[in-house]
């Protein structure tokens, strides 16, 4: 009877069918994932680019079997321009490109970037099925220090088999999303319409730090037989540092200073020098608020702070004449030149 002979086939078919089900989603999507934070750098390793990092906080993971990849799709549009890198205190900037590989080709924005035929997919099952999007900064001269952020908006569109069997796959699609040659949730047919996908808003900081470069050359008083007969040695230390803040130049009493006298050391014998601002004068060259020479009355660029210029610092240093003598011998001693912002 026509009753009976369809019943196995009712049962046939349903069994099929739930070889095809799926417990669980194929991707999940956050509309707001966690701060990608790109690190802290030097205001200077910014003016030369090239700062990479990596983050899986895009907004979504797929999670497929690795055998049903090849009928899957994954996509990604960013809406609007890629912005840069911004002061969250005024309107400097770093430029920003943003690729799918370290080093790889920068992505375009409003441009359909499809990974169907590339291994993007094919490394979603190692590394757990997040997708990683690499971050480079371009070149930004005279930058000033402080926080940087920038938004992504971007979507995701995909088709994930949960299930696929040769050319048959049982897919979850992002919105819109259609396939051809669908019957009850079975596809064979390729991608005809992305959709509007999945919009995840990406929020991108970056801290930039002041940074100085110090040029402070060897003081080489010489030889000579007596504390009294060394001469007095006149040179400068140069400074340049980050775009936008005055500063002050400090420098300590050495290693082996007896209080506030500074001492070259040879053993455990000790000769005495001073180092003084300026090319005259007695004004002593230290560390303390009063002793520190101000980046706004420098010798050379004074009161410039565009990140660009060297300011100098002259000085003189000096053996004290009024000492005993002391043994024969090399004396030296170690000083740290400290900028304080």
């Amino acid at each position: 009877m026509p009753t009976r002979s369809l019943k196995p086939l009712y049962l046939a078919f349903f069994t099929w069918l739930g070889l095809f089900s799926a417990p669980a989603l194929a991707c999940t999507i956050s509309a707001s994932p966690p701060v990608t934070e790109l690190g802290t750098h030097s205001s200077f390793a910014i003016a030369g680019g090239n700062i990479s990092s990596s983050s899986t906080a895009t907004g979504i993971r797929c999670v497929t079997l690795l055998e049903v990849v090849s009928n899957s799709y994954l996509a990604l549009k960013f809406e609007g321009s890629i912005p840069p890198l911004k002061n969250t205190a005024n309107t400097d900037t770093i430029p920003l490109t943003i690729s799918w590989t370290a080093g790889g080709p920068a992505l375009s924005a409003e441009v359909m970037h499809d990974e169907h035929s590339t291994t993007i997919l094919g490394l979603l099952k190692a590394s757990g099925g997040y997708i990683t999007l690499h971050y480079r900064t371009q070149a930004a001269t005279s930058i000033r220090a402080g926080v940087y952020e920038s938004t992504l908006r971007m979507r995701w569109y995909y088709s994930m088999c949960l299930v696929g069997v040769g050319s048959l796959c049982v897919p979850e699609n992002s919105t819109g999303l259609k396939r051809s040659g669908c019957l009850l949730g079975i596809c064979l047919g390729a991608l005809t319409d992305w959709g509007s996908g999945e919009l995840v808003t990406v929020k991108l900081r970056m801290v930039v730090e002041r940074d100085c470069t110090i040029s402070a050359p060897t003081v080489n008083f010489g030889t000579r037989p007596l504390p009294d007969t060394f001469d007095t040695i006149s040179q400068s230390a140069t400074v340049r540092c980050s775009i936008g803040d005055a500063y002050a130049v400090a420098l300590d009493d050495g290693k082996n200073a007896s209080g506030t006298t500074r001492r070259m050391s040879n053993g455990t014998s000790f000769l005495e020098y001073d180092i003084f601002k300026g090319t005259s004068g007695t004004n002593r060259w230290g560390s303390t608020p009063t002793e520190r020479r101000s980046s706004t009355s420098a010798d050379v660029a004074p009161n410039v702070h565009d990140g660009v210029a060297t300011q100098s610092y002259h000085y003189r240093a000096q053996i004290r004449p009024a000492q005993a003598p002391v043994p024969a011998g090399a004396y030296k001693d170690t000083l740290r030149l400290s900028v304080i912002f």
